[in-house]
């Protein structure tokens, strides 16, 4: 599979992650207009990139620029995990387990099967409770605060408005019995939408923006091909334009001319939104065609870490050495 998915298959000939800039922002978006017709954004690095490789480097853009008060912090982490634990009974899920992340930023959590990717990805998006360890976030007025400190009322409508979850399998993701544009239109209820007519041309401008027909607008997911049905719980997370989303094997069990597509459509959008993302996949070049940061994982504890350039061509770590000749040596 690995083979088969490249950077070449999702490119136009302008595109290279390495060399693009893009302004991130923290405000929320516009509702989006639908795509050009045969047009795709490219993909490209923003500022929450720029100021990660810098820091690699030893240097801190902007730090000693004074900020005015009030204003948001763009050089500080959106979210960080510190000392993150999670158990069953006596076998680790994962164990002591610090990272941040910052906006605009791709991170790719990677590993073998039962390296403790998933857990951690659950455990950071409150899907599973941790054992250990804090998180803290940082809303959209600045305030860093920990999740632990939230409110449940207030937690709900942070998975509602400034996170997403998209997962690995979609029925898990959808409504099945709903439209699809029921199910992007849910979503903008929760956050206060009630105009229907506002509402189903919102869906309807998703749909084709991730390049499903409009005209399947009342169609139910489970009509739709596996392909689809993922571009469909993308529309459904970003419609509410969240600052984080979570991807959990996005590609996983897709034919590999259908994860392309879903590839180049989840690179655009987050090329377009600025958006924030921790990407947990076994396939190391879906990891190299999204993400701009990797953490290597085995056995629930975080191995190595680093640009996703510099972890795949120059490894460090022993098993990420045999993780990347096993794969990407082919």
């Amino acid at each position: 599979m690995a083979r088969a998915i490249t950077r070449r298959q999702c490119d136009t000939p302008a595109q290279s992650k390495d060399t693009a800039m893009a302004t991130d922002t923290a405000n929320p978006l516009p509702s989006p207009p639908g795509p050009a017709e045969g047009s795709a954004a490219p993909h490209t690095l923003n500022t929450g990139t720029a100021l990660r490789r810098a820091a690699a480097h030893g240097a801190h853009p902007g730090a000693d620029q004074p900020r005015a008060p009030g204003t948001p912090d763009e050089d500080a982490p959106l979210l960080t995990a510190t000392g993150l634990t999670k158990t069953y009974g006596a076998r680790i899920g994962c164990a002591d387990v610090t990272f941040s992340l910052w906006p605009g930023e791709v991170l790719a959590i990677v590993g073998e099967s039962g390296s403790g990717k998933t857990t951690l990805l659950s455990t950071v998006s409150g899907r599973l409770p941790r054992t250990s360890g804090a998180i803290t976030y940082r809303l959209r007025d600045g305030t860093v605060t920990d999740i632990d400190d939230m409110t449940e009322a207030e937690r709900r409508r942070l998975a509602r408005t400034d996170w997403g979850f998209v997962h690995q399998n979609p029925a898990d993701g959808l409504r099945m019995s709903v439209s699809a544009g029921g199910n992007v239109g849910e979503r903008l209820m929760a956050v206060g939408g009630r105009h229907y007519g506002d509402i189903r041309a919102t869906a309807a401008a998703w749909l084709e923006r991730v390049e499903i027909p409009a005209d399947r607008i009342d169609d139910a997911p489970r009509t739709f091909s596996g392909g689809m049905r993922q571009r469909l719980q993308i529309a459904r997370n970003l419609v509410t334009h969240p600052r984080l989303v979570f991807l959990d094997e996005p590609t996983g069990g897709l034919d590999v001319s259908v994860q392309a597509r879903v590839l180049d459509v989840m690179r655009r959008l987050v090329a377009d939104l600025g958006l924030a993302a921790i990407l947990v996949t076994h396939d190391l070049a879906v990891a190299r065609l999204l993400a701009d940061r990797m953490m290597v994982m085995k056995g629930g504890r975080v191995v190595e870490e680093g640009l996703t350039d510099r972890v795949l061509e120059d490894p460090q770590h022993p098993y990420t050495q045999l993780l990347v000749s096993s794969i990407l040596a082919v």
